[in-house]
């Protein structure tokens, strides 16, 4: 007797539209981005269509998702921006405390290597919603991220001075190559400071507390000294955690 074939599963469209936000927006976000491709796409959309949904409120939502993301993407960057301007006057406007400007500098370098990485967060989900939107449009007869319209623009500048002509960069890519010369100023700084330490004899290197019973500690050394490797111990954890996260995604 032949066994029954079994038959592939479905992708299944929940009923109602709150139980399809929760599968777009919930924890299983990554596990869904996995599937998603134009022949999913369409036997999603032929799922609403049976249960009555309009497969326009959900590419709808995809959109606006997309959207919510690129104006956190800005407001992100205007939040990290004034921090920075401000952390960047306090250090150079300090008086007769150059001693404690390495702390500082600490702050400017972690508080902008998160920034950098915020950045490419929002970049990441911004292109996420998109490559589903464009699946979407694939299936219900829309073009919205589809036109190319370069030929046309470049046309209609002819004439225009070349230094005034619009160009197709990437206005996002830009602020995040910003973010990364930030980063290589407040290194900057961290050398000066602790150039300026060690002549001044702030730091004492010797490190006598590891040997000696007898010995003071110095905590200002031992700050200056464990403070950069709990950082760079949590940002490698956490970059590790981020590319398993994407190979799991991609497999």
């Amino acid at each position: 007797m032949s066994k029954k074939k079994k038959e592939p599963e479905v992708f299944d469209v929940e009923n109602s539209k709150g139980e399809l936000e929760e599968l777009f927006f919930g924890e299983e976000v990554a596990e869904v981005s996995v599937l998603i491709n134009d022949k999913l796409v369409a036997q999603d959309l032929q799922n609403l269509k049976e249960k009555e949904i309009e497969p326009f409120d959900i590419y709808k939502t995809i959109i606006d998702t997309r959207k919510f993301e690129i104006d956190n993407f800005w407001k992100r960057t205007l939040f990290f921006w004034g921090t920075i301007a401000i952390m960047l006057y306090g250090y150079f406007a300090a008086d007769n405390a150059e001693k404690y400007l390495i702390f500082v500098s600490y702050l400017g370098v972690f508080y902008n290597v998160i920034f950098s990485f915020s950045l490419r967060g929002s970049k990441y989900w911004q292109e996420h919603w998109e490559k589903i939107a464009i699946s979407y449009e694939k299936n219900i007869g829309f073009n919205l991220f589809k036109w190319n319209l370069k030929s046309s623009i470049d046309e209609s500048n002819q004439n225009v001075f070349f230094a005034l002509k619009p160009y197709r960069f990437s206005v996002s890519k830009l602020t995040m190559i910003l973010s990364d010369i930030t980063v290589f100023f407040w290194i900057g700084l961290v050398i000066k400071d602790i150039n300026y330490l060690l002549n001044q004899f702030y730091l004492k290197m010797d490190l006598c507390w590891f040997y000696k019973q007898n010995c003071i500690i110095d905590y200002f050394t031992l700050a200056v000294i464990i403070l950069p490797i709990i950082f760079i111990t949590y940002m490698t954890i956490l970059i590790i955690n981020g590319i398993r996260n994407n190979s799991v995604c991609s497999n």
